[in-house]
């Protein structure tokens, strides 16, 4: 039998019984067509402390989780009466089992909170959440100027989808493009002392994000996946995405689990010699033409050694002769060198620098692991992919 494959379809288990016996479910709806983009009211209940989490997609209702407690309707009637949306709204008490059970799961997800000293952080914010690893943080002199989350949504059809949402230190507000909604339209939020995102009250003095990325980037840099060690991984996609569905097993193994569906029926297909054939000397060809050099962009002795493994790599596998330097030169495929981005950190960040005339693939020197040929042919078929695309 194949080795079975995990796919992003979600299996699950729910116990209604004991999720009605652990919290209230509120239903929260307007009488307008819909809440408005950002509305302060998809986020006010979280100032409630009994309050686990807020779900809302689209539309006009939006549910609230909150620990059990004979009080918690007058509670939350309060904390929605601050909303300048509260006199279009009706508060229902809701069974769990009255929900679709893809809502009922997004709903505890979302209820996720973060550990002290956990490197990984949960965020319930306008109904949605998003979760970031503290070392993606982008900061430029010690401050913070750009927050990258994954987004983790359970659809209808139950696939688990994550998505890279950016948020923005609004003094960087001069970098966004703007299209159909103002500056002013976007909810604002601030980064707190445990590095978590919370809506931006009236009193806050901290600086302020919102959810836009700046004009000349698409989206926020997260590895899929990342290899070597057990930060490495924890800081890409899939290891997100492992340390939150596992996090949600452990926290509400009572009455909810979630799993993914396997696949064992497929056919595995593997490249015909020839093909690996012609894929090599396709790949031999494009560093040829397009001039392959490395970069060594951290000057250690370590790198040193590194920069010349590579360039003997380069001579055995492809018949490629590539120099070593120390800077990017345009028009040509560069191969560049650089530490993981937690380590600039408060230093001069060549993750931002941009070289629009030139193809540049980092290779990332903390995340190697022993099999470093295997690292250097990903890295240079990606290099040449790239220049493919651009060409």
């Amino acid at each position: 039998m194949p080795t079975p494959i995990k796919t992003n379809r979600i299996t699950y288990k729910l116990i209604h019984e004991k999720i009605n016996a652990r919290y209230d479910i509120f239903s929260v709806e307007t009488s307008m067509k819909h809440f408005k983009f950002g509305a302060y009211i998809l986020d006010v209940p979280i100032l409630e402390k009994n309050v686990k989490a807020v779900r809302y997609e689209s539309g006009r209702r939006l549910y609230v989780l909150m620990n059990k407690n004979e009080d918690n309707k007058q509670h939350l009637h309060k904390v929605l009466s601050d909303a300048p949306e509260f006199d279009t709204v009706t508060l229902e008490q809701i069974q769990s089992d009255m929900l679709d059970d893809y809502i009922l799961l997004q709903l505890l997800l979302n209820s996720l909170g973060s550990v002290n000293n956990d490197l990984l952080r949960f965020n319930n914010l306008t109904g949605h959440l998003y979760c970031f690893n503290t070392t993606w943080l982008r900061k430029h002199n010690g401050v913070t100027e750009q927050i990258p989350c994954l987004e983790l949504h359970i659809t209808a059809d139950y696939l688990l989808e994550f998505d890279v949402k950016t948020f923005t230190s609004v003094k960087l507000k001069d970098k966004i493009k703007f299209d159909k909604l103002k500056f002013e339209d976007y909810p604002k939020y601030v980064l707190s002392v445990n590095n978590t995102l919370r809506r931006r009250l009236k009193n806050d003095k901290d600086p302020a994000f919102i959810q836009r990325q700046i004009s000349d980037k698409k989206t926020g840099d997260i590895d899929f996946l990342k290899i070597g060690s057990v930060n490495a991984f924890e800081s890409s996609k899939m290891g997100v995405v492992s340390t939150t569905i596992q996090r949600f097993n452990e926290q509400f193994s009572e009455f909810a689990e979630i799993g993914f569906r396997e696949v064992t029926d497929y056919v595995s297909l593997r490249y015909a010699p020839n093909i690996e054939t012609e894929n090599k000397v396709f790949v031999e060809t494009i560093l040829k033409e397009e001039k392959v050099r490395i970069v060594d962009g951290i000057g250690d002795d370590y790198s040193q050694a590194f920069s010349k493994k590579l360039q003997e790599f380069l001579l055995s596998e492809y018949s490629v002769t590539a120099p070593i330097g120390k800077r990017i030169v345009k028009n040509c495929l560069n191969l560049y060198l650089i530490h993981d981005v937690a380590y600039y950190q408060g230093r001069d960040d060549p993750y931002k620098k941009r070289y629009p005339d030139s193809s540049i693939q980092h290779i990332t020197f903390e995340n190697l692991n022993e099999n470093v040929s295997a690292a250097f042919f990903a890295t240079i078929h990606e290099l040449v992919r790239i220049c493919s695309k651009t060409t």
